[in-house]
């Protein structure tokens, strides 16, 4: 079972940010790596196998106020 479990997860592709862009950094220009640094309110830190940790917009406990 634990076999097939692990096998199911290689075969799927996970997509960073969900497919968005990750955040970019105005002081840097560069993505914010989230091993190195903090993110920005109102985002998330996606790891992802094999790459480095981005930044996200968005996240599950994300408030707007209008």
């Amino acid at each position: 079972m634990r076999l097939l479990m692990w096998r199911a997860e290689l075969d799927m592709e996970v997509q960073l940010c969900d497919g968005k862009d990750p955040l970019i950094n105005p002081v840097t220009g560069l993505m914010y790596d989230c091993d190195e640094e903090t993110c920005p309110s109102g985002s998330y830190c996606h790891r992802v196998p094999h790459q480095p940790a981005r930044c996200c917009q968005g996240g599950l406990y994300v408030c707007t106020f209008v």
